[in-house]
């Protein structure tokens, strides 16, 4: 367990290492390019033909824009990026906090479960478990799936950009893996900004084959990837659509990101609520075999005797269950 969890963190941080400085480099950059491409658009030099003067007579000029964001304007504009960086601080938080949860569990994860089990009936821990396994299952498969496709998109995108000559590829690689979480809409809100802005920058041709290109990969991730990971049902996208509307009114955008997976836990619980129990197969006890079982529990509580191990309690419990289900079986 030790071996996998340090293998992940390790490879997230190998990344981390190898992307910041060439990230780092790009955004430097980005806002000159930004002041380039919005001075082309307010000129009507961009890429949108006859509507090029009807956008430029409405926009502001570049000094008249320096001088609203010098101004007044400046301290809201703050104000939004300590909000952005809060934000961002607490998802941070809360994926740590994740992670840490995530090793407790996955450490004694028996122990855990036969507690909470140890809270239901007798007759209904098999089916609660059962449950909980399948629940367990698809969310893993889900979320392998999305981080998976999500790192894909990244590799093969940023190489492709790079080759078109477009400005900024490990940026608008980030964009797109990021933008990847977001259900449904993540590749709408992708392809929209990214046309817009390689076409101020490079042209609409340049602009129109990184679209292209970035919708094959997404298709490719969606369409092949995704179904050898991760098996949708019919009715997945309509729950997930529902819970994202309570989870964006409730979280915002950290609800936005967990509304899959909860979503897959929703319908997986559905789906064996409604579910009829396979039948249970009886066997019947003759007196001798009771009375086999029997003696093998005094062995096994003669064997108890002799030994200490630091599962002693747990042993001694089960020994006094199946002495109590023997008696049951006894009386029957």
């Amino acid at each position: 367990m030790l071996v996998v969890y340090g293998v992940g963190l390790g490879a997230l941080l190998i990344l981390l290492y190898l992307l910041s400085f060439p990230l780092a480099l790009e955004f430097t950059t980005l806002s000159d390019s930004l002041i380039l491409a919005y001075t082309r658009l307010q000129e009507g030099r961009a890429a949108f033909s006859r509507f090029d003067p009807l956008i430029a007579d409405r926009l502001p000029t570049v000094e008249e824009l320096a001088a609203i964001l010098t101004g007044d304007q400046m301290t809201v504009f703050g104000e939004a990026i300590i909000n952005v960086t809060q934000n961002l601080g607490g998802i941070i938080g809360q994926f740590l906090l994740a992670m840490v949860l995530s090793i407790y569990w996955t450490a004694d994860q028996l122990r855990f479960e036969r507690f909470w089990l140890s809270l239901l009936p007798v007759a209904q821990r098999a089916r609660a478990r059962e449950i909980w396994h399948s629940i367990e299952a698809q969310m893993g498969a889900y979320l392998r799936s999305e981080i998976s496709q999500s790192v894909l998109a990244g590799i093969l995108l940023a190489p492709g950009f790079w080759f078109m000559g477009i400005d900024y590829p490990l940026i608008w690689a980030l964009f797109v893996s990021l933008a990847w979480f977001i259900p449904l809409v993540g590749w709408l809100i992708v392809v929209v900004p990214l046309w817009v802005m390689i076409a101020l920058g490079e042209g609409a041709v340049t602009a129109t084959g990184a679209v292209a290109y970035t919708l094959i990969i997404l298709a490719f991730l969606e369409f092949f990837v995704e179904r050898r990971l991760y098996t949708q049902t019919r009715y997945t996208n309509v729950v997930i659509i529902l819970v994202m509307l309570i989870m964006v009114d409730a979280y915002g955008i950290v609800g936005l990101l967990i509304a899959p997976p909860l979503a897959t836990a929703i319908e997986v619980l559905l789906a064996k609520l409604v579910e009829k129990p396979t039948k249970t197969v009886t066997a019947t006890l003759s007196d001798t075999d009771v009375s086999k079982l029997k003696a093998r529990l005094e062995e096994t509580r003669q064997l108890l005797a002799t030994v200490d191990t630091p599962n002693m309690p747990r042993l001694v419990n089960m020994t006094e269950r199946l002495e109590g289900l023997l008696s049951q079986a006894d009386e029957l």
